[in-house]
């Protein structure tokens, strides 16, 4: 019993630690074979526009699906995702994990039918998996991995536009 109330504090701390640190150290270059996985998640027709919001590097853009229609922002090369207006409809991406909370309230006004993200599994909490759902998303597919840079562990987490007849994988049940 002692050892889980460490652990408690511990990781409690930890993300106080982070949450009041002046400067976001959350620039993470996705290794290109995991942000292959993910991109081979979604099944998407050719004529569907994919977004890369936070390019850097490109490991995203530069191994999505051969079709015309891609775009990106990076806000290092002056194009601020924030800012954004378009049509889109896959959003793949590792997003600033400092910004998860903005970054998916942008990904749900744009309305995309794919969302798929790249985040830790302590960044998957009951308000933002209920905040999906009340905005039409269906969880459809999820991967666990082990990367360096993640306090425990990655996980990749596809929604889908709940009106295009998705199968669910699970449903948040709520607090409890």
């Amino acid at each position: 019993m002692d050892s889980v109330k460490k652990v408690k504090k511990s990781l409690g701390a930890v993300g106080q630690k982070i949450q009041k640190r002046k400067v976001a150290n959350d620039v993470f270059i996705t290794p290109l074979p995991l942000a292959k996985l993910q991109i081979d998640m979604v099944v998407s027709d050719p004529w569907e526009v994919w977004m890369d919001p936070f390019k850097n590097d490109g490991s995203y853009f530069n191994q999505f699906p051969d079709t015309q229609y891609h775009k990106w922002t990076e806000i290092l090369e002056g194009r601020d995702f924030f800012t954004f207006k378009g049509e889109v409809d896959v959003i793949c991406s590792n997003p600033p994990f400092s910004l998860i909370n903005k970054c998916i309230e942008k990904f749900v006004e744009l309305k995309p039918r794919v969302i798929s993200i790249l985040i830790g599994t302590m960044n998957v909490t009951p308000r933002r998996m209920e905040y999906m759902e009340k905005s039409g998303y269906t969880l459809t597919q999820y991967k666990i991995a082990s990367w360096k840079p993640i306090i425990g562990m990655a996980v990749i987490l596809q929604w889908e536009k709940t009106d295009f007849n998705v199968k669910s994988i699970g449903t948040y049940l709520g607090r409890f």
